[in-house]
């Protein structure tokens, strides 16, 4: 029995079907709908450390980067040593200009590329974002 099945099984043990054939959304015996997030079926990927601390820089150079929120698509260009910290501010004042609206708030915006959330304290190319990366852009609400 593969992975796949042991967890149908386990599933179908506890009363919870898929629903249309997909694992991460089900329901309940009483209808109820839930959606389970990737890394919970999914093994999470983490970095080798070694590889971390002998990453070297390409050098500095000016690319464009994507940013896509629901449905929105946003253009930057930025160098690729700017801190991930210092494109959630270009996006927010560049939202906030946009809408006349200055609530949008840097810190609550989350950047994502290739399935891995980017942390603040680092570079773009540490992630190998090159020229017309896409990355994913969602704004946490407290």
């Amino acid at each position: 029995m593969n992975y796949l099945d042991n967890l149908l099984s386990f599933l179908e043990a506890v009363e919870i079907k898929p629903f249309k054939d997909r694992i991460n959304l089900t329901y309940d015996s009483q209808g109820f709908l839930y959606e389970i997030p990737n890394y919970c079926i999914h093994d999470p990927v983490f970095y080798e450390i070694s590889q971390i601390e002998n990453k070297i820089s390409p050098g500095e150079s000016l690319i464009n980067i994507i940013i896509r929120k629901a449905g929105d698509v946003i253009n930057l260009l930025v160098s690729n040593t700017i801190l991930v910290s210092e494109v959630k501010r270009i996006i927010s004042n560049k939202l906030n200009t946009l809408s006349n609206n200055s609530s949008l708030d840097y810190e609550r915006i989350r950047l994502f590329f290739g399935g891995k959330e980017l942390q603040d304290n680092t570079e773009l190319w540490f992630y190998n974002i090159e020229e017309n990366s896409s990355l994913l852009m969602i704004y946490r609400a407290d």
